[in-house]
């Protein structure tokens, strides 16, 4: 019987139908088409996406490859000169060597050697520390200024340098291709090597400061580094870190050296506020920063006697 007059037809999907719908060929035109067209262009994006990110990825991984080997040779290099060297072994060297290193707080020993494979102090090592004294600076420098260098070179030692510039390095490989983590790296070596400026000189009497400062000058205009090595640490700098240096010396004060405490309270709150572990509101606020006091550096006795002059 067809339908009433007035009512229009009613259609019921059942299942069985769906499913023929869905089993169904594309033809070409209609729904079907569009649906097929559209998951080939996605299916192409995702290819060529994957294709650009492989691509980029060869990219990084041919400058890293390139710069890490270029440090590791460079490095591996100067390893096998300063197996070669020989040690000095001048008693009033070695005595005011043992003097710095007392009044640094250093127990580990430190050889030094003496080289023309250097153009400035450095130290070299990390678990058998030696200073790389240039040949032609040794024997020109009087017992004052080899005080400055070896003082500031166990400052470096002190803190560790060596093995942070082997992490910075291997960071800097990684981000080869980021400009502002090059940057970065450029300026925390020229904050280290204030930072040891500023250790060796709160070891020293004021009035030498400026006698310090005039040795730094000199080593660095005219034994100025080459390109900053992985496993040394010594003097070096451009023009403008040089300024900075004799600026920060000339200005340098007993105790200035010294964590201030509002730094201290500056590192608590960053170290609450970047190092947590997600915690909640009412648990965040209970987490309190632990203040480290720095070590008080003891005074030690005068220095000994160093009777040569200029060689």
């Amino acid at each position: 019987m067809g339908p009433e007059a007035g009512v229009s037809p009613t259609y019921s999907y059942s299942a069985e139908r769906d499913e023929i719908y869905a089993t169904r060929p594309l033809v070409s035109g209609g729904l079907g088409a569009y649906d097929h067209a559209q998951r080939v262009q996605a299916t192409a994006r995702r290819e060529s996406t994957g294709y650009i990110l492989a691509s980029l990825a060869l990219f990084w991984l041919a400058g890293a490859s390139a710069l890490g080997m270029y440090t590791l040779v460079s490095n591996v290099n100067i390893w096998r000169r300063v197996r070669r060297m020989q040690p000095v072994t001048d008693p009033e060297i070695l005595a005011l060597l043992d003097y710095c290193r007392q009044q640094m707080g250093i127990r580990a020993p430190v050889t030094v050697m003496a080289t023309d494979h250097v153009s400035a102090p450095a130290l070299f090592g990390v678990l058998r520390a030696r200073l790389l004294l240039p040949s032609r600076a040794l024997a020109e420098m009087e017992r004052n200024e080899l005080r400055y260098v070896l003082l500031h070179e166990l400052a470096h030692l002190r803190r560790h340098d060596i093995l942070v510039s082997i992490i910075t390095s291997c960071l800097q490989v990684l981000h080869w291709f980021n400009p502002l983590v090059t940057y970065g790296l450029q300026r925390m070596r020229a904050d280290r090597e204030l930072t040891c400026d500023g250790l060796a000189l709160s070891l020293l009497p004021p009035h030498e400061a400026p006698a310090y400062g005039r040795t730094v000058l000199r080593l660095i205009e005219q034994l100025t580094m080459p390109r900053p090595r992985l496993l040394l640490a010594g003097f070096h700098g451009d023009r403008a870190q040089i300024k900075q240096r004799v600026a920060m010396i000339s200005l340098f004060r007993r105790g200035s050296y010294q964590w201030s405490p509002l730094a201290l309270i500056l590192v608590g709150l960053l170290g609450c506020i970047g190092l947590t572990n997600g915690l909640p509101v009412d648990q965040a606020g209970q987490a309190q920063a632990a203040a480290i006091q720095p070590t008080d550096l003891h005074k030690s006795p005068e220095p000994p006697a160093f009777t040569t002059t200029k060689r």
